[in-house]
């Protein structure tokens, strides 16, 4: 996959945290913040397929009920 450049703000004392944190791993920055996204990203859809299977769960218990019908 090819990469684009991206610019963020980020409180100065992250940056040099990151930029220590990456000497120490052998890593660059970017790598580093690519795998905190891709992370992030996975977590946030098994959030959501968690919720949506609790909804699927409620609606079953509930019968099938739908607003408005009779």
């Amino acid at each position: 996959m090819s990469r684009k450049k991206f610019t963020l703000s980020i409180e100065a004392d992250l940056i040099e945290a990151i930029k220590i944190q990456a000497v120490l791993e052998n890593q660059d920055v970017s790598t580093i913040t690519e795998d905190l996204y891709r992370t992030y990203l996975k977590r946030s859809e098994d959030a959501s397929k968690r919720a949506k299977k609790r909804n699927q769960s409620a609606w079953s218990e509930l019968g099938g009920y739908r607003r408005g019908a009779r």
